[in-house]
């Protein structure tokens, strides 16, 4: 599956440059105001903003804003490209004007910027919209979070395991000599390999669940944000954020999984939830998943929520407004009420891999836990999205 043919991706590398279409080209074309707005999925402001003409001004409403713009403006913004644009999916045209059909978002941390590919956000404005299974997910408060959780050691291999639209693996190529990304959903690939090669990093992209496609390999760093919600694993489900399997059995999966490919000194960073059970400290139940690995795990709980804050939370198919983003917060649907468990907990995991002196599974691993009060978000408004570390 192929979003866009290769000699297409250069000149539009060059038309996003050339308009400045950056992060702190984006916030200052918009203001505080109108930025701060479009953070809450309001789109007014913006648009009041922008309706100069100018290329930037042009990008700004096609994509962030998902407006549709004059054909002549976007012609002007994306000399050639419309109308291949338009052939590849990723545009549509009408009489006289354009419109977005994917995002096409400018992001960046404190040492370069980038453009990150991905579904459009829904809900803007609260315009009812309804997202599809395969639905990919751009950047969030949640992947913001892991960002700037992760450890940036220079290492030889590191693994994004569940890779979405590939923001992790676009931090991973400035300080790890191969990247490899899988994931379930082939449009989340599709938009892994485009957002590779319209930021010029290689990306090893791989089709598979959990370490399926990497059997037999070892990775110096594994960072993972597995499907969040937990649930009954039933019903219609959104692959960015439904495994379909029940309860946190997806987190358990990929926590049991990672000492077996972790290289000797090697770091597993999980930004994910799981389920608090009756009679069994939290604790002692996540520590159960590592013992015997060899391996030391530091958790850190962010927050609990009992399952009736849980179920409200949760976001269907059809449902108006934003996908469910938030970083590491709970948003279950009531899969965990059906386990007779009073809460969720969610929060950050670093597990530790053998060093070469103590191979793993040599001993039970150590599990240190913590529950501090909540992190303010890291993540920028919906218009463009700076991750700091």
């Amino acid at each position: 599956m192929e979003l866009l043919r290769a000699d297409l991706v250069p000149p539009l590398r060059e038309a996003l440059t050339s308009a400045g279409f950056t992060y702190d080209g984006v916030a200052a074309a918009l203001g505080p105001t109108a930025h701060a707005a479009l953070g809450r999925n309001e789109t007014t402001p913006g648009l009041r903003r922008t309706a100069g003409g100018t290329p930037l001004e042009t990008l700004v409403r096609l994509w962030p804003l998902q407006s549709a713009v004059d054909v002549h403006h976007a012609e002007e913004a994306l000399p050639g490209l419309v109308d291949p644009l338009c052939a590849a999916g990723l545009l549509e045209r009408s009489v006289g004007s354009v419109r977005a059909r994917v995002d096409v978002r400018p992001y960046a941390s404190d040492e370069r910027d980038w453009w990150v590919v991905s579904d459009l956000t829904p809900g803007l404005d609260g315009t009812a919209t309804r997202v599809g299974a395969d639905h990919v997910l751009g950047i969030s408060s949640a992947s913001s979070s892991l960002a700037q959780l992760t450890v940036r050691t220079p290492v030889a291999r590191a693994l994004d395991l569940g890779t979405g639209c590939g923001v992790q693996s676009l931090h991973l190529t400035d300080h790890a000599g191969h990247v490899v990304a899988t994931d379930v959903n082939r449009r989340a690939l599709a938009m892994s390999r485009l957002n590779a090669a319209l930021n010029e990093v290689d990306i090893d992209v791989r089709e598979g669940s959990l370490y399926d496609p990497v059997r037999g390999e070892a990775f110096d760093l594994l960072v993972t944000n597995p499907p969040f919600v937990v649930s009954p694993g039933t019903g219609e489900l959104l692959v960015y954020r439904d495994s379909g399997l029940p309860g946190d059995e997806m987190v358990r999966r990929v926590v049991t999984g990672a000492p077996a490919h972790l290289a000797p000194g090697g770091l597993a960073q999980v930004l994910a939830n799981w389920v608090h059970v009756d009679g069994l400290p939290w604790e002692e139940r996540l520590s159960g998943w590592l013992e015997g690995t060899g391996c030391d795990a530091w958790v850190v709980q962010r927050e609990v929520a009992d399952p009736a804050q849980s179920s409200s939370g949760s976001v269907t198919p059809a449902t108006t407004g934003r996908p469910t983003t938030s970083s590491g917060t709970t948003r279950g649907s009531g899969g965990s009420r059906s386990r007779a468990s009073p809460a969720s907990g969610s929060g950050g995991s670093t597990c530790a891999g053998p060093t070469a002196n103590r191979p793993c599974g040599s001993r039970s691993g150590r599990t240190t836990s913590s529950s501090p009060s909540a992190p303010r978000s890291a993540s920028g408004p919906a218009g463009s999205t700076r991750s700091r570390r």
